[in-house]
């Protein structure tokens, strides 16, 4: 059993504005639009895929982030067991699991939601057991449940109809007078001092190792340190391996031997030692030769063509 921490934005496709996903939910609230957005646990799968290759034994606060273009949310994921980032005290899972929901810190006191993974998204995602550090407002079934942050200090406020007080806890955004039944529909300003909007916080998934589907191992170090030093290892490796094998061919090894009785030796040419040829130039009676030859030939056309002339001329 290990656990994986989990940071979770998106972007309404209403009204744009950011919406904090801090929890594991089949329906996502946008507090500025107030519309919700359907996001089943098929989706969250999809969503999760990279999680699922982190393993107990891959590094603690190693993990990596994922950007849906056309869903638009961004994931941050990373190997952490659920801990209380209040006082940073590590839960013991067996205790939390055994407990009632919210979970009291031992370290500081400080209130956490969890439950167990719903049926629907075991089925999804194999593996899934706990969820730990949920917001409570954005659990399913709870949010009715979660009073509001400032739900312990009445605001008043004038009726838009008579002018009457109010009293505004939080709890709702419609409210009706009780001196002229008119329905007040509270402005957002007021409405969002009371309801701050929500940040990103961290909530963890607790995963059974056994039951994950198999992981692309090379997603375990998501280190840049780690996947250059293992890139330049690899590289080192396949380049020494060819080396080898180049010298190999080149040079055998010297214990190579050949099987059978003959001997080695006599499959080699002897070897005749030879003094290499000096150039030489041409002798010099092929050179007197040739210009005899030549002044023959000329003095022979010389007389052709004057018994010619004498001919013609006559």
């Amino acid at each position: 059993m290990f656990g994986i921490a989990i940071e979770l934005r998106g972007e309404c496709p209403h009204c744009g504005n950011p919406v904090m996903v801090n929890a594991l939910t089949e329906r996502v609230h946008c507090p500025s639009c107030l519309t919700d957005r359907l996001y089943p646990y098929s989706e969250w799968a999809d969503l999760l895929e990279n999680v699922w290759s982190l393993r107990p034994a891959s590094d603690i606060g190693h993990g990596g982030n994922t950007t849906i273009l056309g869903a638009n949310w961004h994931l941050m994921y990373a190997r952490f067991d659920p801990y209380c980032y209040a006082c940073k005290h590590d839960f013991d899972m067996a205790l939390l699991i055994a407990s009632p929901s919210p979970y009291a810190c031992p370290g500081c006191g400080e209130p956490w939601h969890h439950r167990p993974a719903p049926p629907e998204a075991r089925e999804a995602m194999p593996g899934l057991v706990h969820i730990v550090a949920e917001h409570p407002g954005q659990i399913p079934g709870l949010e009715a449940d979660v009073p509001a942050p400032n739900s312990g200090k009445p605001i008043l406020f004038a009726c838009m109809g008579c002018g009457g007080a109010l009293e505004v806890d939080g709890t709702e955004r419609v409210i009706t007078c009780k001196y002229c039944d008119a329905s007040n529909y509270l402005p957002d300003d007021l409405w969002l001092r009371m309801h701050p909007v929500d940040t990103v916080r961290r909530w963890f998934i607790w995963l059974d190792e056994d039951a994950l589907p198999a992981g692309d191992e090379d997603l375990l170090d998501f280190s840049p340190e780690g996947d250059e030093d293992q890139d330049e290892d690899e590289s080192v490796a396949r380049a020494e391996l060819g080396l080898a094998e180049v010298l190999d061919e080149i040079d055998p090894p010297e214990d190579l031997t050949l099987e059978g009785d003959d001997d080695p030796a006599q499959f080699e040419p002897p070897f005749v030692p030879t003094a290499p040829k000096a150039a030489t130039s041409p002798p010099r009676s092929n050179n007197l030769d040739f210009w005899l030859k030549t002044i023959g030939a000329a003095a022979v056309l010389v007389l052709l063509m004057s018994l010619w002339g004498l001919l013609f001329v006559k």
